[in-house]
């Protein structure tokens, strides 16, 4: 776990998306601060299997290569194959998705439909998820770092405080 947690500080990070037929794309954009929920920008990249033999449930893309501006804050999801059984034609869309693993979210911020071309979306229907809030994160030095959206920094325990928190009990 505390590898996930170093990596998040410099990538995003999605951890056993449920099913890989659709490669998994970071779906980011800044939020306009006129309108809640209408972005300035969207932009979507690939997300990639860093190591794929050690960890093959494992995707990420390097905030290094978003050409994120130092100081802004972001919102974002993760554009994935749709795994909810409980939906019918589940098998035949394609979704966005909260960051499981978000610091912050925003629930004012609802995830739009994806807007890849049907071309990226390998034959499947994009739908809107309106359950799915906005992750949140501030690009700062070239360091992911969790905040509010308003640009507010959360301070964060450190892992060895975490661990100290948990019962004894607690198997990691």
């Amino acid at each position: 776990m505390a590898d996930i947690l170093q990596r998040k500080k410099t990538e995003f990070i999605l951890w056993r998306p449920s099913r890989t037929s659709l490669v998994p794309k970071l779906f980011i954009g800044t939020a306009s601060n006129s309108r809640i929920g209408a972005f300035n920008t969207f932009r979507s990249f690939d997300l990639q299997q860093p190591e794929p033999r050690q960890f093959p449930e494992l995707w990420s893309i390097p905030a290094a290569e978003c050409d994120l501006t130092s100081g802004e804050v972001y919102h974002y999801w993760f554009t994935v194959a749709d795994s909810n059984v409980t939906n019918e034609s589940h098998l035949t869309q394609v979704i966005n998705c909260t960051d499981p693993m978000a610091l912050a979210v925003d629930g004012r911020i609802k995830a739009p439909s994806p807007m890849q071309p049907s071309a990226d979306l390998m034959g499947l229907n994009p739908v809107s998820n309106p359950y799915a809030p906005a992750s949140v994160v501030l690009f700062k030095g070239g360091q992911l770092l969790p905040s509010d959206s308003d640009g507010v920094e959360i301070d964060l325990p450190d892992d060895s405080a975490l661990i100290g928190a948990l019962p004894p009990t607690t198997v990691l």
